[in-house]
């Protein structure tokens, strides 16, 4: 990887001038940033997090899942559905919420609908973009079954016309990605407390 390969990874960032705000924001959640394009065959990109490993978020619906379950039941934290495909994006977000609230991870907007029953989640964060189901077809779904829980979408689309389509959809709020740390947080605490 080049150099101006790695400066295209936060390319995203820069479009919406938060280069060093997202280094910042890195370095704030998850411990450090590294990236480093030396003159030599193997350059390096990594997040250095503190705290112990994370749970493979490509296991969904395994043993270790009815265990959580099972233990759920002693567990007063609230607890989040998370529909997202992107295993990094997960990831970011089990760091960023794993201490105050049980997770769950759906692959799919058709996995999210189906853990919804099943687990009846005091919240939920859709992706907008997934494979199988997308979630304006989940959260029609779970909307069919539940009109009182919140449903947040976590989206890349960050127009204003697209932000206004997913509250004209039925979804309570909305958050463009890259996460913000805090207002995360602080949106899930709102919803959960309306």
């Amino acid at each position: 990887m080049e150099k101006r390969e790695i400066v295209g990874i936060f390319r995203r960032m820069a479009l919406f001038g938060r280069i060093a705000a997202g280094r910042g924001a890195v370095r704030a959640s998850v411990g450090a940033l590294l990236a480093h394009a030396a003159l030599r065959p193997s350059p390096c990109m990594a997040f250095a997090v503190p705290g112990e490993p994370l749970s493979d978020p490509s296991r969904s619906g395994g043993a270790d899942d009815a265990a959580s379950s099972e233990a759920a039941g002693r567990d007063a934290r609230p607890l989040v559905l998370v529909a997202e495909d992107n295993a990094g994006n997960y990831r970011l977000i089990e760091v960023i919420l794993r201490s105050a609230y049980r997770l769950q991870h759906a692959l799919n907007g058709q996995e999210a609908v189906e853990m919804f029953d099943r687990e009846r989640p005091d919240i939920v964060l859709m992706d907008i973009n997934m494979p199988v189901m997308d979630g304006y077809e989940a959260l029609r779904l779970i909307r069919e079954r539940d009109t009182k829980v919140p449903v947040i979408a976590l989206t890349a689309y960050a127009f204003d016309s697209d932000l206004q389509k997913m509250l004209e959809c039925g979804f309570d709020s909305c958050m463009t990605k890259p996460i913000n740390v805090g207002g995360i947080k602080a949106l899930i605490e709102s919803q959960l407390h309306k």
